[in-house]
């Protein structure tokens, strides 16, 4: 696991624990999963969460106590939903971390052949993310 990925997942752990992010969850689980055919053409997949980092964030939840807990106000609600999608997209760059490092070598002439699945790192998107519905 790279510098960047783990940063991100222990911050996540830190993250989760706080008051109402079930609820954040689930109101990013509602607006980024379900779709509402009258508004599909409005839609912008780019910009939401996959199911499979729906099930994932649900998945860390899974040994946390008390999550049913009410966020503070409203506004920490929508603070954590905003934050939920920034750390997975922190997260789905992370990814590529491995891959950006070699590309830089290479660029720097540090190595001669470019072999991206030498250590696997060109696997570990396609495998997190195969399977997951838009």
């Amino acid at each position: 696991m790279n510098r960047e990925m783990q940063e991100v997942l222990e911050y996540l752990d830190r993250f989760i624990s706080k008051r109402g992010f079930a609820y954040a969850l689930l109101m990013a689980q509602i607006e980024d999963v379900s779709i509402d055919v009258d508004l599909i053409d409005q839609r912008n997949n780019q910009e939401r969460l996959s199911s499979n980092e729906i099930l994932f964030l649900w998945s860390l939840l899974v040994n946390k106590e008390d999550i049913w807990q009410y966020p503070d106000t409203k506004d920490d609600l929508y603070d954590m939903r905003r934050e939920i999608a920034q750390l997975m997209e922190k997260l789905h760059f992370s990814f590529w971390a491995g891959m950006r490092r070699y590309a830089k070598e290479l660029m720097e002439g540090k190595v001669s052949t470019y072999n991206p699945y030498k250590d696997g790192t060109a696997f570990q998107e396609a495998i997190f993310y195969s399977g997951g519905a838009l």
